[in-house]
């Protein structure tokens, strides 16, 4: 062995824009977190299944709520049994997200093992409980905007047949702080 080393210049160029702080990091890394959860920037088929379930959540409340609207145009009685009302509904909802989760952690976490990028995001500011912190917090923001969605077309669908649209929205928000 000899003492003699060589350096090689592959060609790199340094980073010149601005550094971002250790709260900046941790929000860019759980917007990119909810964009990986929905599968924005894969393939067609990344982001199928996940937002095949939204729409499963939100279709029957639009059905509801479009029901809703032709039985006041055509004075229609409606009883409470016929539709499901905004407990049901969240019920019903709730139990897709087990399937959105199985989908979306996945894709959250695999990629960056599988694409070697983990070692890029621990290099600097953030640590590995960062990261997980980071991609928990996506995790949660995107099972809280899977499961409110519904719930809002449904609340927003009622108080437009309702006589008072904003007493309809007042009575009722009570509902979403339960």
């Amino acid at each position: 062995m000899t003492s003699e080393g060589a350096v090689f210049d592959l060609g790199y160029e340094q980073y010149r824009g601005p550094r971002l702080s250790d709260r900046q990091v941790f929000w860019r890394m759980v917007i990119d977190g909810l964009k990986k959860s929905v599968g924005i920037g894969k393939r067609a088929r990344n982001k199928a299944f996940p937002f095949s379930l939204v729409a499963l959540a939100i279709l029957p409340a639009l059905g509801v709520v479009v029901i809703q609207v032709v039985a006041k145009i055509f004075g229609l009685p409606l009883s409470g049994d016929v539709l499901l009302d905004d407990r049901e509904y969240f019920d019903w909802t709730s139990q897709l997200i087990f399937f959105f989760v199985a989908v979306a952690v996945p894709n959250l976490l695999i990629p960056d093992r599988v694409e070697n990028v983990l070692l890029v995001y621990t290099s600097r500011p953030p640590t590995i409980n960062t990261y997980l912190v980071a991609r928990l917090v996506a995790m949660a923001i995107s099972v809280g905007v899977f499961l409110m969605i519904p719930q809002l077309v449904l609340l927003i669908g009622e108080a437009l047949i309702s006589p008072s649209f904003f007493g309809h929205l007042a009575d009722n928000l009570a509902f979403w702080w339960r």
